[in-house]
């Protein structure tokens, strides 16, 4: 039973940086929109993928599979185009891209007082 456990684990972190690949393809493309939609998606969005990493991995640095892929992503869409760069140029990108690490930081920075992982799984 326990390979199968590993195959669990091994898909669920690939499922994470799928997803956040996914999403941060969209919130970089939503960023000309307006903020109230780019923001809380990255904040939300991140929150989620963070914590489903760490769910599925059950392992503590679980969120930096998700956190590394979008975090390139978004450094990539910074970057200048011949049309201008995609979240530099508005408030409503910086704010997304604010957002979305603020949301990555959010499940670690939880006191664990009890010595468990982000989701509260013990190590």
């Amino acid at each position: 039973m326990q390979g199968f456990d590993v195959v669990l684990r091994v898909a669920g972190g690939a499922i994470a940086i799928a997803m956040a690949v996914g999403l941060a393809l969209l919130e970089a493309v939503s960023t000309p929109g307006p903020w109230f939609i780019a923001v809380p998606a990255a904040l939300i969005g991140n929150v989620f993928l963070a914590w489903f990493a760490v769910s599925t991995v059950e392992r503590g640095w679980a969120w930096l599979l998700p956190a590394v892929p979008w975090t390139v992503i978004m450094l990539l869409a910074i970057a200048p185009t011949s049309e201008g760069d995609q979240l530099a140029n508005s408030w409503t990108g910086l704010g997304a891209f604010a957002a979305g690490a603020f949301g990555f930081l959010m499940p670690i920075m939880r006191p664990n007082t009890h010595k468990m992982g982000v989701s509260g799984i013990s190590h």
